[in-house]
């Protein structure tokens, strides 16, 4: 048994490997890294023009978002090598200066300030940004002005698809209040 709910999924997770997932050396993970921070918290006003063709606004919900994000998506696995160009069909991370367009939601995120506020600028600056990313802000506009420098990495597959739907199974089987359902959510 584990301590905290956390490592004991990561345990059960584990059951579910077919192969062993390498460790990134210091170097990659230190890279690597220099992508993660938080998530997007601020409250956004609705842009929504009432008119006589559109009467109804349809707003929707997912349904436990990251273990669907998990389920259908492939994750890195080993590192492939080292890169100074962009390859949006490749599992990678890249340091990157962007250009962002003035928009109402800039897509990418940087920590800024002593204080290590993270912030959504628009204008020219650097980052380190995951494929993903770079993919979904180039098709907002974003332009990728140079590669600093970029890791590839091959595909691990759809790793944790078995898992997801397992435990989204059980959930959806047990009781609304009941210790499984929470268990299971968490």
């Amino acid at each position: 048994y584990a301590s905290t709910i956390a490592s004991q999924s990561v345990k059960v997770f584990q059951t579910y490997l077919t192969k062993r997932i390498r460790s990134l050396t210091d170097e990659h993970d230190e890279f690597v890294r220099k992508s993660y921070f938080g998530g997007r918290t601020e409250i956004f006003k609705p842009c929504f023009l009432q008119t006589q063709d559109n009467e109804i606004l349809s707003t929707f919900d997912v349904n436990s978002l990251y273990p669907a994000v998990m389920r259908e998506n492939e994750f890195p696995g080993a590192v492939k090598c080292k890169t100074t160009k962009l390859d949006v069909d490749a599992i990678g991370f890249y340091d990157v200066d962007v250009r962002v367009p003035e928009m109402y939601v800039p897509p990418l995120g940087m920590v800024h300030g002593i204080f290590k506020r993270l912030i959504f600028p628009t204008g020219s600056f650097r980052g380190v940004f995951s494929t993903a990313e770079l993919k979904y802000a180039m098709s907002l506009g974003v332009e990728v002005l140079k590669v600093h420098e970029g890791l590839i990495f091959r595909s691990a597959g759809f790793i944790f698809k078995d898992f997801i739907n397992d435990i989204y199974e059980k959930r959806k089987r047990a009781g609304k209040e009941s210790v499984d359902n929470v268990l299971c959510k968490l």
